[in-house]
């Protein structure tokens, strides 16, 4: 087992003393009763550590999980296989998930058709530069508000400039997305420049090119995607904002990286990048942390791709507003609101009386820099 997940499994090693002779008492036992026989104490503590890597676990970190456990029984080692089972079983709710999440792109055009996408997809080949990605990483961005995909396509789509594609944009809006009505009024306005005098027909022709926009199939002005990200790849993603002790796998991920051949950071980089990996434990590495040793370039989304780390998820700005804290607490009357989980189940766990339940109203963004992923990722809806 890596030794990342060493806090894990301390615990769990003075049950060993009490390993094999207790460990016929157990048997024909259900597993939960068993687990905790054999782990005694320690129990507590692996089953968080396995509810924090199940939602990031794979198929392969499933088998590793597995195999490990048949590995260390047969060497009687039996608090590590119970610990082993006890990760990989948390994973397998998480292999293959159904649905996704719900996630909105906005922009200038389109996506053009493609062979296997009639509907086009977001294709990393086409990536420019922009603010984003300068601040988040290299990929293609999309967010769960769609509040924020409407900002990028009225930003970045037509409607604002004194080009044909602009003063179409601007009709269709008169028209309140009526196409036909649109036309008409194309047509109306185009009939009236024509009675101008020559020196005042400047605009006669950018309104017939604009009418023949709208007469046209194409869309007109930006475009909103409604997507629906796969569960089992978002769940892969490093949370920019979490501690690494929250998200362990990446840690583990992140370590193999550069302990592997291929690591592509020499030098400083990769001295900062351990000195962070040996700190997360104490929750001072978070992901921001090591998206911004590696520079967040190009060249660092595609060595965490290679490294099983699809993208990337953070909390988009109206999140991060004191206003919106995070996690909600509401029974009756009452609302309360908290900055973590673990200070909101705390205040529950005073106050068992009251039926409380607990939502987030925080939403988050998305860069994904892995082509396979963007594949898998389904068009709902276009606007």
């Amino acid at each position: 087992m890596d030794s990342m997940f060493g806090s894990y499994f301390q615990d769990s090693l003075g049950a060993l003393k009490r390993i094999p002779d207790d460990l016929k008492r157990y048997l024909g036992h259900s597993p939960d009763k068993m687990a905790r026989g054999i782990l005694g104490p320690a129990h507590d503590t692996v089953m968080m550590g396995a509810r924090m890597v199940g939602p990031q676990a794979d198929v392969a970190d499933y088998v590793d999980f597995t195999q490990d456990a048949v590995t260390a029984a047969k060497q009687g080692r039996y608090g590590d296989a119970v610990t082993n089972s006890l990760f990989g079983a948390a994973a397998i709710p998480f292999m293959f998930l159904p649905g996704g999440v719900t996630a909105w792109h906005g922009g200038p055009t389109p996506w053009k058709p493609e062979p296997d996408f009639p509907q086009g997809r977001m294709n990393l080949k086409y990536m420019g530069e922009g603010e984003g990605r300068q601040a988040y990483g290299w990929g293609g961005y999309m967010g769960e508000a769609k509040g924020t995909g409407k900002s990028y396509q009225e930003g970045l789509g037509a409607g604002r400039g004194a080009g044909p594609e602009d003063t179409a944009k601007r009709i269709l809006d008169a028209a309140d997305g009526d196409r036909a009505r649109a036309v008409e009024i194309a047509e109306s306005r185009l009939a009236t420049a024509a009675k101008l005098p020559p020196e005042n027909r400047a605009a006669g022709g950018n309104l017939e090119a604009a009418l023949n926009i709208l007469k046209g199939e194409g869309h007109v002005g930006g475009v909103l995607y409604k997507l629906d990200l796969p569960d089992a790849d978002a769940a892969k993603f490093l949370d920019w904002d979490a501690p690494l002790s929250e998200q362990p796998l990446m840690a583990k991920k992140i370590r193999e990286m550069l302990d592997g051949p291929d690591n592509p950071y020499t030098g400083p980089t990769t001295k900062m990048l351990r000195e962070s990996l040996q700190d997360f434990e104490l929750g001072s590495t978070t992901g921001e942390t090591l998206i911004r040793i590696m520079g967040g370039d190009q060249a660092a989304s595609e060595a965490l791709r290679k490294a099983g780390i699809p993208g990337l998820k953070y909390y988009d700005q109206m999140s991060r507003t004191p206003k919106n804290r995070g996690y909600i607490v509401t029974g009756g009357p009452m609302r309360m609101s908290f900055d973590t989980m673990k200070e909101a189940k705390a205040f529950i766990k005073k106050h068992p009386n009251i039926k409380q339940t607990i939502t987030s109203d925080r939403t988050r963004n998305f860069v994904v820099w892995d082509q396979d992923v963007l594949n898998r990722t389904k068009i709902l809806d276009r606007q």
